[in-house]
């Protein structure tokens, strides 16, 4: 791992951080009801994810040339480490603040139907024993 791989986990972590603040609006225009916020996220994540996936094309090809060298040679330097648990991090709290995000949207209705996430399916019979109990109980 070099240079360019240095380049490409530095630019991954200026757009994850570009992203992070993205979704920090969002959150906040949720929480004011701020529509507008709303649509500032949506602009940011449709002119960002074509940067995104051409780095993740990049990193993925040196990660395979990578795991080609002979296993003595495959120590990263200490910046590369540093630079890859930074942007793991990032990732999960970008998951973590998307997922909330989409699930405040989903209690302000506004998510279109077509896009509610699918129930869990029963469980047979203990699924039909809690009925039972819930309705008894009651």
């Amino acid at each position: 791992m070099t240079d360019p791989t240095l380049h490409h986990l530095e630019e991954h972590r200026k757009l994850c951080r570009e992203l992070l603040a993205a979704f920090e609006r969002e959150a906040l225009g949720l929480q004011e009801g701020k529509l507008a916020a709303l649509a500032e996220a949506d602009a940011v994540r449709r002119q960002l994810l074509p940067r995104l996936q051409e780095l993740m094309q990049h990193l993925r090809a040196q990660r395979q040339a990578w795991e080609q060298l002979p296993p003595a040679q495959r120590q990263p330097p200490a910046a590369v480490r540093a630079l890859l648990e930074e942007n793991q991090e990032l990732v999960l709290r970008l998951l973590a603040l998307d997922r909330e995000n989409q699930q405040a949207r989903l209690r302000l209705g506004l998510v279109p139907p077509q896009h509610w996430p699918a129930p869990r399916p029963a469980s047979g019979q203990g699924y039909v024993s809690e009925l039972y109990r819930r309705h008894t109980a009651a």
